[in-house]
């Protein structure tokens, strides 16, 4: 599959996740829109109400309005469900998957990956990237519908300033995060931002990367016919390449890898974990037989994750769930 595209894998858990999401959407509502520049204490608005629709989550749809790159932007906060006190729950971030080139926001399907972490007592803050495709779902795209995209995405330092966005704004508003349990996480092209943030933020403690591609120059092969209609695109590969920047790695790094993935290839995960071993980095290489691209990471990637976070410093506190037996 071309990695412009959604994977679109229909699992049980991936239809639950929809209809979880159909709950938690209906009538959910938004932060007021603010009118002041970006950047500003201002410009984050306060939470909303929760909607507690799904037992065991409290979720959050924030929109931040405002100008320039990373601008505007929504964010998805889930929170377990109870009474936290202040810092003590971990936060993953986690954008939408399926881009690389581009921005993107998420779909009802994207879920699935999220409820994990909260059922594990993880604070969850997923963000969009800045540059969505104004149709995902197309076989193919001219460079007529990539260029605005594209621009945008880059504009957004290939999402870095949207994920610093997302830190600020649990930092700023939500008082039941520990800033010192800060992880990014991701799936795929989320993964390869995951990484990104976790080497460009040091508000990150650590990261949990399932599939990454690390080697984003060969990813953006096109890179010549894009720079015609995007100046300075064939040089950002480089600077968006994980392989290429080991040595800003200072948080440990879970990566994850099925042996029959056919997106990304096994020698580009063991690329990356002899680099970053050479350079002295922490990183801890997980790897199952089967799953494929996508499957592998539902089933064990991100069980894994939750492990390693853990045995990094993470302290989830699981929901509290009321009584819901029949009368």
């Amino acid at each position: 599959m071309n990695s412009l595209h959604r994977c679109f894998t229909i699992v049980a858990a991936s239809c639950a996740a929809i209809l979880i999401s159909s709950a938690l959407f209906a009538g959910t509502p938004e932060a007021s829109p603010s009118p002041v520049a970006s950047g500003s204490d201002e410009a984050l608005p306060v939470l909303p109400q929760a909607n507690t629709s799904v037992p065991g989550v409290e979720f959050y749809r924030i929109k931040i309005e405002g100008t320039g790159p990373g601008r505007p932007m929504e964010l998805d906060l889930y929170l377990p469900a109870g009474r936290h006190d202040a810092k003590s729950l971990p936060c993953v971030f986690i954008a939408p998957a399926g881009t690389g080139q581009h921005g993107a926001v998420f779909e009802d399907g994207d879920r699935v990956e999220h409820f994990p972490y909260v059922k594990a007592g993880f604070a969850v803050m997923a963000y969009d990237l800045s540059g969505p495709l104004a149709d995902p779902h197309k076989d193919s795209y001219t460079y007529g519908d990539m260029m605005g995209p594209v621009a945008r995405f880059m504009e957004a330092d290939g999402g870095l300033i949207n994920g610093r966005t997302a830190i600020d704004y649990v930092l700023k508003r939500v008082p039941e995060v520990d800033p010192a349990q800060l992880y990014a996480c991701g799936h795929s092209s989320a993964a390869t931002v995951a990484l990104n943030l976790a080497r460009g933020d040091a508000r990150i403690k650590a990261c949990c990367a399932y599939a990454p591609q690390v080697d984003v120059e060969k990813w953006w092969s096109n890179a010549p016919k894009m720079d015609k209609f995007v100046p300075g695109y064939k040089d950002f590969p480089a600077k968006k390449s994980p392989l290429r920047h080991v040595a800003d790695f200072n948080c440990p790094v879970y990566l994850f890898h099925a042996d029959d993935d056919s997106q990304i290839p096994m020698a580009d995960m063991q690329a990356f974990v002899a680099a970053m071993q050479a350079a002295g980095k922490k990183i801890t290489f997980d790897r199952v037989a089967t799953g494929d691209h996508y499957q592998s990471m539902i089933d064990h990637g991100i069980a894994g994750g939750i492990k390693f976070m853990e045995s990094v410093g993470a302290k989830p506190l699981p929901p509290v769930v009321k009584d819901t037996a029949s009368h």
